[in-house]
């Protein structure tokens, strides 16, 4: 089990899962996944806000924290222009693999961000838009060897609170993760590593 450093004064605690299986909870987040030797590191941080032109009527929006990434360690970093407070959209290539990831958001600035694509946009697209009242739950997917890349995220799948999406992109197999949040916390957010393809991803998630 792999283990990522998070903000400081969040409670983590060491799970068995039916079966066996071991997890962690984080606060109101609870994760697994098996090891892996392509299973990349990032220290825990937030990134510096910027402005845009597309406001959002204010509310308060909790600090993000940073968790993962998964996948291998080739193409260049991706990270997020402002600190994410809430996803608006969420955009998937993929083939036989998660070609590219795009997704727009509202910021703690209450402004509306865009990223990405992160990848090549080939193959089926696919958007998951999400109204003020839904926001994702859940992240899963496969990462490991394909198209002659030593380790790329392979496939996935976005579960929402509304249940708006459950397709599984790209091709299930190799080494799993598995990102669900409890108690009313969610998903705001993506960070990663992309050239050609998609890969490694992780997620910043508020309580």
């Amino acid at each position: 089990m792999y283990v990522r450093r998070v903000a400081s004064g969040v409670q983590i605690k060491t799970l068995k899962w039916p079966g066996g299986q071991e997890g962690l909870y984080i606060g109101s987040l609870s994760f697994s996944t098996k090891p892996s030797s392509c299973l990349l590191s990032h220290p825990s941080s937030i990134p510096i806000a910027c402005r845009s032109s597309k406001r959002e009527p204010e509310q308060k929006m909790s600090k993000p924290v940073k968790i993962g990434a998964w996948g291998g360690p080739g193409g260049d970093e991706r990270n997020m222009q402002a600190t994410p407070g809430r996803l608006t959209s969420v955009t998937i290539h993929s083939g036989v693999t998660i070609d590219a990831i795009s997704f727009t958001y509202i910021g703690t600035d209450y402004i509306e961000h865009s990223e990405g694509p992160w990848g090549r946009t080939l193959n089926m697209k696919r958007t998951i838009t999400l109204d003020p009242t839904d926001y994702v739950t859940e992240i899963s997917g496969t990462f490991g060897s394909a198209l002659d890349n030593d380790c790329v995220i392979k496939s996935l799948k976005i579960t929402t609170f509304k249940g708006k999406d459950n397709d599984i992109y790209g091709d299930p197999t190799g080494t799993p993760f598995h990102i669900p949040v409890r108690d009313g916390g969610r998903i705001v957010g993506f960070f990663g590593r992309s050239g050609d393809l998609l890969d490694a991803i992780g997620v910043y998630v508020t309580p």
